[in-house]
Formats: C-alpha cells, sequence, structure tokens
C-alpha cells in the first residue's frame, strides 16, 4: 500500500493506494483541512499520525494540530486538544510523543502524551515575566477580510514596548508575499532557525512604529484555490491589495495607527513586494526599504517562477517586471542588494535603479560589496539602514550616527537559504 499526499479535491488531503494495481482504496483524510505533514505511521495497528491545520472550528487555520486516523477507514481523531500551534516529536518506538504547543499570544508549554493522546506528564512551560517587566508586549494576532470580503487573512501587529494607545504610530509592513512560504509566524520556534520572524519585526517596532505582517491570497497552507490566486499571477505579489485592505480594516478599531504613514519592507520575495507596492499604491505605502528583490523574474530561477507563475508563452512575464510600474512612483525608496547576490542576481536591482533614473524618480541604493544573498540579509548594517530610513521618513527624526548593531555570535543558528 502506498500513502499519498494530494490537492485533487481542492484540498491537500492523504489518500490509500494498492501499490500493485495502483487502484485507490480510499480516501484517509477529507473536508476544508490542510495535511501538512506524515508524522508517524503504526504499521502493526494500521495508524497514521498526521498534523494538519483548519479542522478545527474558530481556530487559526494555519494552528498545526496533530491527529490519529486508521488504513482502514474512519474519522480523524484529535490528540493535542489546546488552542495552540503544535510542533510534534514522536518516541522511536511510537509509543509516546511529546508535544510542545504556544500562540505569538501564550508562552510555549511541552508536555508528554501516549500515542493515543493521554496526557503523561507536563514536562515545561515558559515564563516572559521578566521579558514584560521591560514593557514587552505579546504580538498581537489578528483576522481581517481579504478583497471581495468573504474570505478570512490573518497576520500580526508588533508594538513598541513604550506603547502609549494616547498617541499616533507610524505603521510598517513587513512583507514577505507568494505561495512558499508564510510570512506570519504562530507560534514561539521551538528551535532558533526561523527566530528573525520575531526579532526583525520586533526590533522594528522599538523604534516607535507598528510593525504589521498579513499573509494575503495566493500564500500557502489554505486551500488550493486560495493558493492559486498567485499562479499566473506573481505580480500580485503576494496579495499586496489585501495588505492594503486589511491595513485599514485594523485601523478602523485603532485609533492609534496612523495610515498617513506607513511603509513597507521585505528581502528577496519581499523586497519585490516592497518596490512594488509602493509603486502600485503610492497613495497608501510612502516610504519602502527593498532588500535582495527579484524585480525582473524572467532573469530569476525556474524553481520559483516557471513552478509558480507558468511557462513564458503561456504567463505575463511583462507583469512581473516592476520597473513598468515605476511611473506612478513618488515616494521614499531604497534599494539594498548584496553585489555577490548568488540568488537573486544584482541585475535585477540595477534593472529596477535603471528604470526610476529613466523616469526622474527620486530614490536611494546601496550595493554592499561581497554580501550574497544570506550575508546581506544578516548583515548589521542592512539593518542600521533599514532602521534609518524609516526613522528619518516615517518618524521625522534624524538618526545618530555613531551607533551599531552588533551580531550574536555563534552566528551559525542563522536562517540559511
Amino acid at each position: 500500500e502506498i500513502v499519498w499526499y494530494s490537492h485533487i479535491d481542492g484540498w491537500p488531503h492523504l489518500y490509500l493506494y494498492d501499490r500493485a494495481s495502483g487502484q485507490l482504496i480510499r480516501q484517509l483524510t477529507r473536508g476544508p483541512m490542510v495535511v501538512r505533514q506524515l508524522i508517524h505511521i503504526d504499521e502493526d495497528k494500521r495508524m497514521l499520525y498526521f498534523t494538519a491545520g483548519g479542522r478545527e472550528a474558530g481556530r487559526d487555520p494555519y494552528f498545526l494540530h496533530l491527529y490519529v486516523v486508521s488504513l482502514d477507514g474512519g474519522e480523524p481523531r484529535l490528540l493535542t486538544p489546546e488552542d495552540a500551534d503544535h510542533s510534534i516529536n514522536f518516541s522511536p518506538d511510537g509509543r509516546f510523543f511529546t508535544d510542545t504547543f504556544s500562540r505569538i499570544d501564550m508562552p510555549p508549554a511541552s508536555v508528554l502524551r501516549t500515542a493515543s493522546g493521554e496526557l503523561v506528564s507536563e514536562l515545561e512551560k515558559a515564563d516572559f515575566s521578566a521579558l514584560q517587566s521591560l514593557g514587552w508586549r505579546y504580538p498581537q494576532p489578528f483576522k481581517v477580510k481579504a478583497r471581495a470580503g468573504s474570505t478570512d487573512i490573518y497576520g500580526a501587529i508588533y508594538f513598541p514596548s513604550d506603547f502609549d494607545p494616547g498617541k499616533k504610530y507610524p505603521v510598517i509592513d513587513d512583507i514577505y508575499p507568494g505561495p512558499i512560504v508564510g510570512r506570519t509566524p504562530k507560534s514561539y520556534p521551538t528551535n532558533l532557525s526561523f527566530i528573525e520572524d520575531f526579532w526583525n519585526p520586533q526590533a522594528l517596532a522599538e523604534l516607535g512604529f507598528l510593525v504589521v505582517t498579513i499573509d494575503g491570497m495566493g500564500s500557502w497552507n489554505r486551500s488550493r484555490a486560495f493558493r492559486e490566486v498567485s499562479y499566473g499571477n506573481q505580480g500580485d505579489a503576494g496579495g499586496l491589495e489585501d495588505h492594503v485592505l486589511g491595513i485599514r480594516q485594523l485601523a478602523q478599531e485603532r485609533p492609534y495607527m496612523d495610515l498617513d504613514r506607513v511603509g513597507i519592507t521585505g528581502y528577496s520575495g519581499g523586497g519585490l513586494a516592497a518596490a512594488r507596492a509602493i509603486c502600485v499604491y503610492p497613495d497608501f505605502y510612502k516610504v519602502a526599504v527593498a532588500g535582495g528583490g527579484a524585480h525582473d523574474t524572467r532573469l530569476y530561477m525556474a524553481d520559483a517562477t516557471e513552478k509558480f507563475h507558468g511557462l513564458p508563452g503561456e504567463a505575463d512575464y511583462e507583469k512581473l517586471i516592476t520597473a513598468n510600474y515605476v511611473g506612478p512612483f513618488r515616494g521614499k525608496l531604497l534599494l539594498i542588494h548584496g553585489e555577490m547576490d548568488n540568488n537573486v542576481h544584482p541585475a535585477q536591482a540595477m534593472r529596477l535603479a535603471d528604470a526610476l533614473i529613466r523616469a526622474n524618480k527620486e530614490f536611494d541604493m546601496l550595493l554592499m560589496p561581497n554580501r550574497n544573498h544570506v550575508d546581506c540579509f544578516q548583515d548589521p548594517y542592512y539593518y542600521r539602514k533599514m532602521w534609518n530610513y524609516f526613522t528619518e521618513h516615517l518618524l521625522g527624526i534624524e538618526p545618530p550616527l555613531d551607533f551599531s548593531i552588533q551580531p550574536p555570535e555563534p552566528k551559525d543558528w542563522l536562517f540559511a537559504y
């Protein structure tokens, strides 16, 4: 028998096939849920353990839960009841699993359960009280409506530690678009691989901004229809329209969000989105910092572009060229790129810069010598320039000249791709 993963019915589900004949035996999971990972199979008991999101009503559909289902049929059974995002590790013999769960507004806790879901022991619970004593606030998760007003999209707001709801704060959209990954974390990481998902927006918020992350239409871990909004339409840059609409919805109930001072920043695919956003929505986004952006994806790898946009000739690649949209641009834009970028060729930044020059537009540019794609993004000077740019152009404050950012040691925990 073969367990097969497919989106054939519009949702990512598990199917059981007969290996010899290739015939379908049964569909193991079904309905509006997103199966994310096959965790463990007990071949003797014919039980399959998997993680999925979206099955539990009223919960964030991105939250991972662990389920078990029989290969012989029947409904999946929930093994992790807490309303949170769960990280699962099974024991080698499959009799037990550890579960570390949290939300971005709830500290992590770890428990030990049997394979049937019975609680054996509460192992550990994080204590954030020392951090909160410094004024730190949990990021605030939110749900708003996407374009057309019928689909829920999700995100988070990061606050400065000295936040005062009686004041008005500039807003920065921290974006990474598209169908490959999500931008908004759902839990505190059980390892340090994606720690920048937290510290980047929090560090920026501490300067006096409200930082927003949103996963719009066309991004991952929802239905096939939701994700394929960006297929053949990658110029939408991960739902920029949803970002604008979402931030406007947030501000309706949060008068401290100043929508006359909105910026946007991102790196790589996020750099593409940030530069495109300030061109396409010049009345909304006033300042953008675009790092390592794939501004002309005709020059980018087939693994990302053709895979998620379609083949040239079948899809309109002219719509993916940011240079074609510079006409309405009138804000403040900083382009940053590594001179030795081995992922997004520096020619992409140069082509956008050339178009801005030909259009007689004011912009700023930093080419970082000897930095590849990862080195540029991880370099403290990148953050100094990004923070300074928003401080100057959104807060109206002249940044200090003599501050520096010290990188952590060792560096090997930093995200690499």
